[in-house]
């Protein structure tokens, strides 16, 4: 048996059916399952008009954010350890960008979810068409949205924070590599 198939992979998979929507939380269904997995108090990073969230972030001012910023600045509007669950919804293509966003791109999202790390406590909770890796953090459990016809599935992806011990960091590493030799 090779090394793939000995190790465990807790990661919940759960599959719902939504009709697609351009605000992610006007589906009912990913509506109530981002509210079941919210930890203590959450920041929404790129919140639209969702309401979902204790301080929401959002570039357009139309949409009555807390705050109005680029999501880039996040380490300029909260402070680590303040909150436990960032909520995390950026437009997820080039198309999305320009259709909802101005043409304004997210394209440093690699540097968001790397200040996210070292200011959340607890949770990270994405929403797009890939899954992330964010260092210090372990994917838990993913929500996988189908529209039917020709839109593409949203992916829902919650990442727990890892408690610092060795096992953690070598479980990790070992994961990293079978991703490379997969992918």
């Amino acid at each position: 048996m090779n090394r793939i198939n000995e190790m465990k992979f807790l990661v919940e998979i759960h599959y719902l059916f939504q009709f697609p929507s351009r605000y992610t939380f006007e589906m009912p269904g990913v509506r109530k399952w981002l509210k079941s997995h919210i930890i203590r108090r959450s920041v929404n990073v790129f919140a639209g008009k969702c309401k979902i969230g204790d301080l929401r972030i959002d570039l357009d001012p139309t949409m009555q954010p807390d705050i109005v910023g680029d999501a880039i600045d996040i380490d300029r509007f909260i402070m680590p350890g303040e909150y436990a669950t960032a909520i995390i919804d950026p437009p997820y293509s080039f198309h999305q960008s320009n259709v909802n966003y101005n043409g304004h791109k997210c394209h440093q999202i690699t540097v968001v979810r790397d200040k996210l790390s070292k200011l959340i406590t607890k949770r990270l909770i994405w929403f797009g068409w890939t899954i992330p890796k964010t260092p210090g953090f372990r994917r838990t459990e993913i929500l996988l949205v189908g529209h039917g016809g020709s839109h593409n599935a949203t992916i829902c992806t919650i990442e727990d924070r890892i408690e610092d011990r060795i096992e953690d960091r070598i479980e990790d590493r070992i994961e990293d590599r079978i991703e490379d030799m997969l992918f």
